[in-house]
């Protein structure tokens, strides 16, 4: 176990001692859900981040870390001792010419707008994404054909033995919006992370295509109050006579001279009605029925209708976001 000397854990103690108490989740977190936190730690450098870690770890605290929590979903029955709020963690400096790293709780839109900036390449799909670089990595983030992992050289990771470690890429376990941190194989506390800007091309080239990927999201997606993005991936296609149903009718309206949005609507309608919960349909993206909406106060209750629907009509339908409860 990482430790600590006496004069720095009475420093941690005192951090944690002024730090917010019986913090209500419901106003910090992204769709306004969650329980109630004992206290709401915010260190301002990553010392401070990794030391409060090492601290709680050592006393065997329950903890959350997180950061704009855009792709968590806290449901209100969750509470937790402490969160380990990182997002004023944010530097971003250049190591070498190919490489850059960046601390935990920078914003990825930063990231992205550097990156840009600069001429490095594989960034400029993902200028839209909400949330954090530790939670880019953690979802394996991405966008109009640029990835987190194609472009990620390794991760500084405090683990909950307090030791600090260096992760390379390959033993991150990326897949499709997933990694091993994501599904517990690795467990710690993202402090940094190291990019390769190797590929290069103009600024002014990756400037206009960022723009094109900003206008084609504003077009194509909703906008990101109340949804944490794609809730489900739905690869493995429709089953079953429902599913049949569906297939016909996207066939049908795909024929008529219908817009992208209202024949959506008109197939998750259609499905709400299948499945005899119409009600859910108030909280399914117009633009994709992968996305919910968590709109009001009855959208708990809708999701759980809203899962069970998706995990019956589609062969394969995992999880994208992160629930607590």
């Amino acid at each position: 176990m990482g430790l600590l000397s006496e004069s720095r854990e009475g420093q941690i103690q005192e951090l944690i001692d002024s730090s917010e108490k019986n913090v209500s989740l419901v106003k910090r977190t992204w769709i306004h859900r969650g329980g109630i936190v004992g206290r709401w730690i915010q260190p301002q450098n990553i010392d401070d981040l990794k030391d409060t870690a090492i601290y709680l770890y050592r006393k065997g605290a329950q903890f959350l870390t997180i950061g704009y929590t855009s792709n968590m979903y806290l449901k209100n029955t969750y509470n937790v001792d402490y969160v380990l709020d990182t997002r004023k963690v944010k530097f971003l400096s250049k190591i070498d010419a190919n490489t850059i790293e960046c601390a935990c709780g920078l914003p990825i839109k930063v990231l992205v707008e550097y990156c840009i900036k600069n001429g490095y390449q594989g960034f400029e799909g993902m200028i839209d994404l909400p949330g954090t670089v530790a939670g880019a990595v953690v979802n394996n983030s991405g966008c109009f054909g640029c990835i987190i992992e194609d472009r990620l050289l390794s991760i500084q990771l405090l683990t909950p033995s307090g030791d600090v470690e260096v992760i390379p890429k390959m033993d991150l376990m990326f897949s499709f919006r997933n990694s091993a941190l994501k599904v517990g194989k690795l467990q710690g506390v993202i402090l940094s992370v190291r990019f390769d800007i190797s590929k290069r091309q103009l600024p002014s080239d990756l400037i206009k295509i960022a723009q094109s990927n900003h206008e084609k999201r504003k077009s194509s997606q909703d906008s990101p109050a109340f949804n944490l993005g794609t809730t489900v991936n739905t690869s493995g296609g429709y089953v079953g006579i429902r599913g049949l149903i569906l297939r016909v009718l996207r066939r049908i309206l795909a024929r008529l001279p219908m817009d992208n949005l209202k024949a959506q609507s008109i197939i998750n309608l259609i499905a709400c009605a299948l499945f005899g919960c119409i009600s859910v349909n108030k909280y399914i993206s117009k633009h994709r029925m992968s996305c919910f909406i968590w709109k009001d106060n009855n959208a708990d209750m809708m999701f759980n209708k809203y899962m069970l629907m998706m995990n019956r009509l589609f062969s394969s339908c995992s999880q994208e976001i992160e629930i607590k409860e």
